[in-house]
């Protein structure tokens, strides 16, 4: 039926108003439809990557505007363990110091130290004990490690090293019972590159190119829904 003959019965603004709402609804059910799917592909992903139930849970999706229906609703789909799937996802190299790790040894000097933000273990250890200088010390057939000169107490334990000046030499209590040892402190490996095994960005870039489709659908549904809707109420008028 045309404009013309709905706006002579009375109805045509009841019409309008029926269709667009249902083009605002098909929409939202369109980006839902999306979100939802690209969400489990991905979780799916992880699962068959092995990476376990607890890390694929880890992948949510949110929809804008969470209440009023919009123009333009946006789907957020986002990880609660960025780094690690962007890890798995890129095969990112895991970072060394000239080409190498440095690893603390296991109940040496730098084992569980405490590190700053941003800070590397070798650098945590040079502020903790005031050491400026670590040597590398090559095995062969073996790990090379990283030997820092250390004062030792009697007791065993290690102290930091005082800076001292022309002007400061004679202040500060003196430590007695103190020798100067060299101590391995870590362990030097080879820089590591993590391999690949997720395809969250294959995912994400598919399910983009499918969401007009997926709207299609639900905006022919929604059409549809309001055509039978404004019909069946023209036909009570009569």
């Amino acid at each position: 039926m045309s404009d013309f003959t709905l706006a002579l019965q009375g109805n045509l603004v009841e019409v309008m108003d029926s269709r667009a709402k249902a083009v605002l609804v098909a929409l939202y059910a369109g980006t839902v439809a999306s979100s939802t799917k690209i969400k489990k592909d991905m979780r799916n992903d992880i699962l068959k990557a092995g990476l376990g139930r607890r890390l694929a849970f880890t992948i949510q999706d949110e929809i804008y505007p969470k209440r009023d229906l919009s123009w333009y609703p946006t789907a957020l789909i986002f990880s609660k363990a960025p780094v690690i799937t962007s890890l798995h996802t890129d095969g990112g190299i895991v970072q060394a110091i000239q080409g190498a790790l440095a690893i603390p040894i296991e109940g040496g000097a730098a084992d569980n130290i405490r590190r700053k933000r941003g800070e590397s273990f070798v650098d945590a250890f040079k502020r903790k004990f005031n050491i400026n200088k670590l040597d590398v010390v090559s095995r062969p057939g073996e790990s090379s490690m990283l030997v820092a000169k250390m004062r030792k107490s009697k007791a065993g334990k290690f102290v930091k090293t005082r800076s001292v000046t022309p002007l400061k030499r004679k202040q500060g209590p003196r430590i007695s019972g103190v020798e100067t040892v060299s101590v391995p402190v870590f362990t030097l490996v080879r820089q590591a590159r993590h391999k690949k095994r997720l395809r969250l960005r294959q995912i994400m870039a598919k399910g983009a190119r499918r969401h007009p489709a997926r709207v299609a659908f639900e905006l022919r549904k929604q059409l549809a829904l309001s055509n039978k809707e404004t019909t069946i109420k023209r036909i009570g008028v009569r």
